[in-house]
């Protein structure tokens, strides 16, 4: 905190400088002038915020002095000092509602009290300018959410906030909403970030006849209404835009999707429409673009053949064949709008699971990347983009290629005992013991090199495999479920399903309704 003395005698200034321990206070720079000229000089240098300054001083005194400082700064506390009892100075003193009137000769005690009273004022008064900058972004944030929807103006709660902002939004206004979708949601130290951001954002808005009302909804989304009282310039609001773009760069992956501009409050609604739509078609761009709506996808796009070719291809082991399908898929689904991001992962679920499908029927179960404690289907979810889910694809395509390669030099006692699994799952009993004995070696030396062969144990084994053998037989509409059960080495139909559910992340009704779909 900063506190600054005015008077005319030096040895009042450096008297009070060095007889005051001003840290107590919290007051670690002290300035001096010597008139009430001098005085605002170093107001306007330093910004303090306790002035203690004589009544009576050459070319301009500390009245007129006080007066400009409530004209130009009010925040600042000002304490008077005088070594004359004249009444005038103690009327104008309670008219500028200065903190206290100190009398010459100075008692350092009385002006340290002073100095209390000014710190008790300063602290109340940042309290409530902070509560009042709280409760008008409060109300701002509320208007900017009320007004997304049609005939919000109807309601009285709308009209009144209107009235009470004062925000010159009205039936000539031109408004237009964007929308930045955060691709994960904002944690609370961000979202500091992001009102500094936004502060920046105003000022710049400001310089091209802009304002902005802005609201955060939920975690994930940032709502800012762009209005102003002429008529469109493209290339700056398109500026305005590229902002967001810009400073979000490392902040993570987001979309911004900006609405038409439309005249009048009361037709926001459809310019955030706008940008809500736009946001939906996000799947099939860019992570960290900017949606408008010239931005148009092609025509309806015929799929049904891919996935036998897909199929082939990993049956014949040819990578560079499944990397093309992969790709062709994508370009095909980008230049599509007759498909919802929803259709486009129920496709590529079909991809992965012929994937996975594949990999175990070669013996490979242990090392399959697809195998973790998360699910497929909770992996694509998870993808915000067309492009994150091709990549997806092809990274694991990739890795299954590579566990092809080292396929040749497994452990020939390894691939026994894959073969013997895959041909005796549907056997309820099948155990350790069993396995054993195929391979003429002790059920706990077995256990042991399984697992340091594959980083799997062979129970882990044996349920991957019948999980895989439930899911071709699901693809056949003709298998009732309690016979796949029974066809993969299950007696309890109840335990099977959960036993699927647990492992694939859907039921196995679920998942045939999905892959028949």
């Amino acid at each position: 905190m900063k506190l600054l003395i005015v008077d005319d005698e030096k040895l009042t200034r450096e008297g009070l400088c060095t007889s005051i321990n001003w840290e107590k206070f919290g007051i670690f720079q002290v300035f001096q002038g010597d008139d009430g000229i001098h005085g605002l000089e170093l107001i306007k240098q330093h910004h303090p915020e306790i002035v203690l300054t004589d009544v009576r001083m050459p070319r301009m005194d500390g009245i007129t002095m006080a007066e400009r400082i409530q004209e130009l700064y009010s925040d600042i506390s000002v304490i008077f000092m005088s070594g004359y009892s004249d009444k005038e100075y103690l009327k104008a003193a309670i008219k500028l509602k200065v903190i206290r009137y100190v009398e010459k000769p100075i008692d350092v005690s009385e002006v340290e009290e002073a100095i209390g009273e000014a710190l008790v004022n300063i602290e109340f008064a940042r309290r409530t300018r902070s509560s009042e900058q709280r409760r008008h972004q409060e109300n701002r944030g509320q208007l900017a959410l009320s007004i997304l929807y049609e005939f919000a103006l109807e309601k009285q709660e709308v009209r009144c906030l209107l009235d009470t902002l004062d925000l010159e939004m009205n039936d000539h206004t031109y408004l237009f909403t964007l929308i930045i979708e955060f691709l994960h949601p904002v944690l609370e130290p961000r979202k500091e970030d992001i009102k500094n951001l936004l502060q920046r954002f105003g000022e710049i808005a400001k310089a091209q006849k802009r304002k902005v009302l802005y609201a955060l909804k939920g975690d994930s989304h940032l709502i800012l209404h762009v209005y102003h009282n002429e008529e469109e310039r493209a290339r700056t609001d398109t500026y305005l835009s590229e902002y967001w773009q810009q400073e979000l760069n490392g902040f993570g992956h987001f979309f911004i999707a900006r609405g038409r501009t439309v005249q009048g409050v009361a037709n926001v609604y459809q310019s955030y429409n706008d940008a809500v739509i736009l946001l939906q078609s996000g799947f099939f761009h860019d992570q960290d673009s900017i949606l408008f709506k010239s931005q148009h996808r092609g025509t309806a796009v015929v799929l049904e053949n891919r996935l036998e070719e897909w199929k082939g291809a990993l049956r014949e082991r040819d990578e560079s064949k499944c990397n093309a399908i992969i790709t062709a898929m994508h370009n095909e689904l980008q230049s599509s709008h007759n498909l919802l991001p929803s259709q486009v992962k129920d496709i590529y679920y079909k991809y992965f699971m012929q994937l996975e499908s594949a990999l175990n029927q070669n013996y490979a179960l242990a090392a399959t990347p697809l195998a973790e404690s998360e699910t497929i289907w909770g992996r694509i979810e998870k993808c915000k983009t067309l492009s994150e889910l091709s990549r997806l694809l092809l990274e694991q395509t990739g890795q299954m290629f590579k566990i092809y390669h080292r396929e040749s030099e497994e452990n020939p006692i390894i691939l026994q005992i894959k073969d013997f699994i895959r041909k005796n799952c549907a056997v309820d009993m099948l155990s350790v013991k069993d396995i054993s004995e195929q391979v003429y070696l002790t059920p706990s030396y077995v256990c042991t090199l399984f697992k340091n062969e594959t980083g799997q144990t062979l129970n882990q084994c044996i349920t991957e495999y019948r999980m895989e053998r439930a899911k071709e037989m699901l693809e056949n509409p003709r298998h009732k479920i309690s016979d796949i059960s029974v066809a993969v080495g299950y007696s309890d139909a109840n335990y099977f399903s959960k036993t699927f559910k647990k492992n694939v992340g859907l039921s196995p009704s679920e998942y045939r309704e999905k892959m028949l779909k």
